[in-house]
């Protein structure tokens, strides 16, 4: 007798391990299904779908399943409308569901429906105005990373400005300098909540374009981001931004541009052709040791400022914020990788090739929808 409850208790414990290792599942690797489960694992939790709905309420201002998915459209550029020496933008932050591979989205929030939000192009010295008009459910602002701004225009809440509330607007105002790869996010709607809410998809490229303009054949900006996403596409950072629990920040997915490879586009190039890249660090925690096969290149800038002297190197290592332009010549012909070096990010998607036109991967099917 005490032999067989022994039994018993040792198959009743395998089950419930069973039964938790079932919960605990991550489906990253597949598209989430709107059907309704008993919860879902979410930053080493598990998730009542009732929480997780009021979860998505506060968040993205509804459940998730009623949020459209958006899907990638390329790399989109704004220049803005150029008045006299004026020029001005405007930006909408908006609940999404993106897609940044194909067939699986997550819950973001994005400037004019797009993760990263478009790419905006400036003049040295030239006047902006950038009308930020929230759609969140929640307050928000704007920073303009590595711009001289006056302090009033600095996006700080609290400290700068009001922030902008759900429904209402703010125009920022700053002359375009200096010149050099910058970049815009988010800083919350309050302080304590700038990590939350970037991780939620706000942030975007601003290039400051110098008077003397030094061309390159092929100029790609590529935006690096991370992300923590659970079952059926949900965020973990809808977690702290709803007020819960902060959620544990071990981010599985990696993005350039708002794609995971193997959906990241190819950059193309022509044999001869002097190749520039912008990095820009978006991610709230990640160092990303960024490195090009078959080619060596040159810093030609960090965080936007000229370096004095070019250092040649075949990985740039770019820290949480950071900004670095390389460049190089188009000189071996080929298909190179271009990845993060930290071999888990490139693995979980941080990976994509440069390509030289008339050259094609071995594996096309391995290769995915990135060329």
């Amino acid at each position: 007798m005490q032999r067989h409850r022994k039994l018993v208790l040792v198959g009743t414990a395998f089950l419930m391990f069973a039964a938790v290792a079932v919960v605990a599942v991550s489906t990253v690797g597949s598209e989430e299904q709107p059907t309704k489960r008993d919860g879902i694992e979410l930053a080493g939790m598990t998730v009542s779908d009732s929480d997780l709905d009021a979860m998505a309420r506060d968040t993205m201002g509804d459940t998730l399943e009623e949020i459209p998915i958006v899907e990638p459209k390329g790399s989109i550029e704004e220049s803005g409308v150029l008045r006299g020496r004026t020029r001005s933008f405007e930006l909408t932050a908006k609940p999404i569901r993106w897609q940044y591979r194909a067939g699986q989205s997550v819950a973001a929030w994005a400037y004019n429906g797009s993760v990263p939000g478009p790419t905006l192009r400036a003049r040295e010295g030239e006047r902006v105005e950038v009308t930020v008009r929230n759609e969140l459910p929640v307050a928000t602002t704007v920073h303009w990373h590595g711009v001289d701004v006056p302090w009033t225009q600095d996006g700080i809440p609290g400290v700068t400005q009001e922030a902008i509330e759900p429904g209402g607007t703010f125009t920022y105002e700053f002359t375009a300098k200096p010149a050099g790869t910058r970049w815009y996010h988010t800083h919350g709607g309050r302080l304590g909540e700038e990590a939350s809410q970037l991780d939620m998809g706000l942030s975007g490229a601003l290039l400051v374009e110098p008077r003397v303009a030094a061309p390159a054949a092929v100029d790609e900006t590529l935006v690096l981001d991370d992300w923590q996403i659970g079952s059926r596409g949900y965020n973990a950072a809808m977690m702290t931004g709803a007020g819960h629990a902060a959620h544990s920040a071990a981010y599985n997915v990696f993005t350039v541009n708002g794609q995971a490879a193997p959906d990241i586009p190819d950059i193309v190039v022509k044999r001869g052709q002097l190749v520039r890249l912008r990095f820009v660090n978006a991610s709230t925690m990640s160092y990303h040791p960024m490195h090009l096969h078959g080619h060596q290149f040159r810093i030609t800038a960090l965080d936007g400022n000229p370096t004095p002297a070019p250092v040649t190197r075949n990985v740039a290592l770019l820290a949480p914020g950071e900004t670095a332009d390389v460049e190089f010549v188009a000189n071996n012909p080929g298909v190179w990788m271009l990845h993060c070096h930290d071999l888990h990010h490139a693995d979980a998607g941080m990976h994509q090739m440069v390509r030289y036109e008339g050259y094609r991967p071995v594996d096309d099917d391995a290769h995915g929808a990135g060329h």
